[in-house]
């Protein structure tokens, strides 16, 4: 019955020469799809013992790295700007019920503020942060950055003025920023963990920054953002290589 109502549908909406066209051109997506995916890593990697730190971890990326991550034992440090969302908090409690993973906690810091930065950077390594680490010296095993990954967007450049494009540019800019000052910072006490542990800066970057890399050519906060008349794919290519 099923398989009648869909061949039903398939035939008002497409007339019956277009059918063998139509099913080429959908199974030859699928497999350059396939193709182009590359190979799948089937290792399930046992994280239990393992602290990683994430940003952006509540938006759509984030939080499926959340649950990857929960889900194989990682004791997690979600960083946000505001511990008082009360969606964060919400959220946090989603990801340790449907885990069972306990260790699973959300700490200020704000990726576009430099006090913020630090003041994280000072209460984590002395040990004081809410995460139940007080150990005068506590593990880190990798780092996300997950902020710098929400694309352009075709709605969002749509109607938008000049000056709210700028805007919008000046906060990447600032993720940028702040991605590479958490990094230097953290860096001098990373240094100073164990040789055999496997520390890792892990950067979620949009794959399409491969499509401008030979013609990619650093400008200035304002010809971007200001720019209507480039594709836009050719800004989100550069938008992500610049945030490599």
């Amino acid at each position: 019955m099923a398989i009648f109502i869909l061949s039903e549908g398939i035939g008002r909406l497409l007339p019956s020469g277009w059918l063998l066209p139509f099913a080429v051109v959908f199974i030859g997506l699928t497999l350059l799809r396939t193709w182009t995916s590359g190979r799948t890593n089937t290792r399930d990697r046992d994280l239990h013992g393992r602290t990683i730190l994430v940003t952006g971890g509540f938006t759509p990326t984030g939080l499926e790295i959340l649950l990857g991550l929960a889900n194989r034992g990682a004791q997690i440090v979600a960083l946000v700007p505001d511990l008082s969302d009360p969606v964060v908090q919400v959220l946090v409690q989603l990801i340790q019920q449907t885990t069972g993973n306990e260790l699973v906690y959300a700490e200020k810091c704000d990726i576009t503020s430099p006090s913020s930065i630090r003041q994280f950077h000072e209460t984590f390594v002395k040990g004081k942060t809410g995460t139940g680490m007080h150990a005068e010296s506590p593990r880190v095993d990798a780092v996300i950055f997950c902020h710098e990954y929400a694309h352009i967007g075709v709605w969002r450049r749509l109607g938008r003025s000049k000056a709210r494009r700028l805007e919008e540019e000046d906060r990447r800019r600032k993720n940028a920023y702040g991605t590479f000052y958490f990094s230097t910072l953290f860096l001098p006490f990373l240094l100073r963990s164990p040789e055999d542990r496997d520390v890792r800066f892990i950067n979620v970057v949009n794959p399409l920054y491969a499509a401008s890399i030979s013609q990619f050519e650093p400008k200035g906060v304002t010809s971007i953002a200001a720019s209507t008349s480039a594709p836009l794919g050719q800004l989100e290519s550069e938008r992500s290589l610049r945030s490599i």
